[in-house]
Order: C-alpha cells, then sequence, then structure tokens
C-alpha cells in the first residue's frame, strides 16, 4: 500500500472515530445530568388538576393489550383526581396504534375499570391517531351532550401543544399535566429516550405551527 493509498484509508476511519467518540461524550451528558428537564417544551397547565366536570385523558400508545409506560401515568393520574369527586365524567381518546389493534382508549378503559372507575361514568373516542384528530373527535363526541368544564389531562412536555389544538377547534379546556418527563428524568436509563421525546415535539409544534393547527 502506497503513502496516498494509507492516508485516504486513514481519513474515514479518523471522521468515523471522531464521530462515534462525540456520540459517546452526547450520551454521557444526556445520561449523566438532567439536560432532559432543562429541555422540556415549556407547559402549560399545572399538576393539580382545576376544577372541572368532564376530565379528558388522551393516549399515548399500549404494549400487548396493557397501556403502555406513558399511558399507564396519564391512567393512574385520572383515576386519583376522578376519585376526588370533583368530576363526573372521563373521556378517553385514542386510537388504535397499529391496523387492527385495540384502540388505546379501550385499552386505558380496561385498566380504568380494574381500578375500582365504573364503565357508566366513561366515553371512548376510539379512532383519533394524533392530538388534531383527538381534538376534532373528542369535540364531535361531546357536541350536543353537557360537558360543563372540561380540564384535558396529558403528559406535561405534551401539555402546550395539547391545549392550543383543542382550543384551536372551539374546545376552551384547562390542563393538568402529568409529571412524566419530570419523574423519568430523574432516572438515567431514561434520559436518552426522553431526550428523543422533547426533539420529537418540538418538531410536531413546529409541524402544527405551519399547518395552522395551533
Amino acid at each position: 500500500m502506497n503513502l496516498d493509498s494509507a492516508a485516504r484509508f486513514r481519513r474515514p476511519a479518523i471522521w468515523s472515530f471522531r464521530v462515534l467518540a462525540a456520540f459517546g461524550l452526547l450520551t454521557i451528558l444526556v445520561m449523566a445530568t438532567p439536560v432532559v428537564t432543562w429541555f422540556m417544551p415549556r407547559r402549560a397547565g399545572s399538576f393539580d388538576p382545576p376544577a372541572g366536570d368532564t376530565l379528558v385523558v388522551l393516549g399515548a400508545g399500549e404494549v400487548a393489550d396493557f397501556p403502555d409506560l406513558e399511558s399507564y401515568w396519564r391512567c393512574v393520574y385520572a383515576v386519583r383526581f376522578f376519585r376526588t369527586g370533583s368530576f363526573h365524567k372521563i373521556v378517553l381518546a385514542g386510537g388504535p396504534t397499529v391496523q387492527g389493534e385495540e384502540p388505546v382508549a379501550a385499552v386505558m378503559a380496561a385498566f380504568l375499570r380494574s381500578a375500582g372507575i365504573p364503565a357508566d361514568k366513561m366515553m371512548l373516542e376510539t379512532s383519533s391517531r394524533s392530538t388534531r384528530e383527538n381534538a376534532l373527535f373528542v369535540r364531535e363526541l361531546l357536541n350536543g351532550l353537557q360537558p360543563g368544564k372540561i380540564v384535558l389531562l396529558t403528559s406535561d412536555y405534551h401539555t402546550q401543544r395539547a391545549q392550543a389544538v383543542f382550543r384551536h377547534v372551539g374546545m376552551n379546556v384547562a390542563v393538568v399535566a402529568v409529571p412524566y418527563i419530570l419523574k423519568l428524568g430523574n432516572m438515567p436509563f431514561y434520559r436518552p429516550m426522553l431526550l428523543e421525546i422533547e426533539l420529537y415535539e418540538y418538531a410536531k409544534r413546529l409541524w402544527y405551527r405551519l399547518n395552522g393547527w395551533t
């Protein structure tokens, strides 16, 4: 191998090493510091539910007919808030994450029933596949009813966009946040996943703004 060939071989190897080193340093930074909580999108609402009549709970996903981690925590907080006696109805929103699977709202409803929430206290919206569809389909579900004051429950990083979308379709909702990023952000193992969620949320907020949905 001549010197020119060796140099051409070394350059990609050096750049590959630099990229891997930079990725490793970034991973260490994310896992060793609470940067995910610093980077979290600005939150709407509080962690304590305002007084209301109807609690709308947005679904995230499911795993083998059980709420995924994010939907699980939203369900836990929905049960907690309903048991205060403030709300007389819970609306669960979320269609299937994969065609042919059980809608997320139905999976969440099963969890709430197992926690003692009566089935007649719940309404299910089972078709939506996005936050915008959550708002449109929940509005349609409640059309003609008297839901009273509506409180929207979702994860902390998602509250601002969710509230803006619901208000854009004419639903003047208050918001209560589940401390999802704030809780899991204390555990280094979850931080890379949380950072990915936050970056994705920033991209969605931009997309919704460009399309005039917020």
